[in-house]
Parts: structure tokens; sequence; C-alpha cells
């Protein structure tokens, strides 16, 4: 059966990096404060690959947590900004798909409700109804969905569910 690891305190983590990891800290009180703000598993556990000596398990001479640190804050950075755009692209796929599908079948919500709207091959079949399934469920809760019951009430919109 596995063993559980021990809780360390931050300054019991900072021993183990130095003494036992062979990490150079420079600044404890810097290096336990972002152990405060990142976590030690999101940090180090994250981020070791590339320090650290495969055959001993140990940080390659010289390896500082202040390189380790830059490392995650880099790849954070490269994370918001890909996020950035990603949503943006997210944001014109939806307008594009929504303007195409009612432009092929109208704006009445029964249609995006009926199989035949789809490309529904065997192929698709399983994603389409997923896709039918959560649509549905979507219709007939719309009280979370303030255009829904928009629609239903200034135009009559409405789906069989």
């Amino acid at each position: 059966m596995p063993t559980r690891k021990s809780f360390l305190t931050y300054e019991q983590q900072l021993d183990m990096l130095t003494n036992e990891k062979n990490l150079v800290i420079g600044n404890r009180q810097y290096a336990e404060k972002i152990l405060k703000q990142i976590s030690y598993f999101s940090l180090v556990s994250g981020y070791k690959e590339l320090f650290r000596n495969p055959s001993t398990k140990k940080y390659k001479d010289g390896t500082t947590f202040e390189e380790i640190v830059a490392l995650y804050k880099f790849d954070e950075s490269l994370r918001e900004l890909f996020l950035k755009h990603l949503l943006v692209i997210e944001q014109q796929m939806r307008s594009l798909v929504s303007y195409y599908f009612a432009e092929n079948y109208g704006e009445d919500q029964k249609h995006y409700l009926s199989q035949t709207s789809y490309n529904y091959i065997p192929k698709h079949a399983n994603g389409i109804n997923k896709l039918i399934s959560t649509l549905r469920d979507i219709a007939s809760s719309s009280t979370n969905y303030y255009y829904i019951t928009h629609q239903r009430n200034k135009y009559g919109n409405k789906c069989q569910i």
C-alpha cells in the first residue's frame, strides 16, 4: 500500500528543496511568499523536469528557485495570451455558427432540436445526440437563460421539448 506524503510547513518544504533536492534558494522569504501564492506542487512538481538530473532526481548544480519561478511566470503569461486569443476565436465561431444555422434553418427553436438540421451520419450521431440533449435541457430550464425566455415571450418562439 502506498504511503502518504507527510505535511510539510513552508519552511520544511524549502529545507527539503535545498538539502535533499539541491535547489539554490537565494531569498527564503521570497520563496515562502511564492509557495503561498502558487503552491509547492504547481511550482516545483510542474517545472522540475527541465532542471532535474534524471539519474539523481535532484536539481542540476546551480539551479535556483528564482529560475523555476521565472519559468512558471513565463508559462502563465503564455497561457493568458493564448486564452485571450482563444476566447476571441471561440466568440467568432459561435457567431458564425449561429448565423449560418439561422440563415439555413430559420430562428425557430425547434430546428435546433431536430436531427435533420445536422449532418446526421453514424460518425457524427453521438455528438449530435449529445448536442440536441444539451440544447433540450437548456430550453426546458430557460429561467437561467434570459434570451430564451425573451424569444419565447416576445416572439412566441416556442420549441417542442
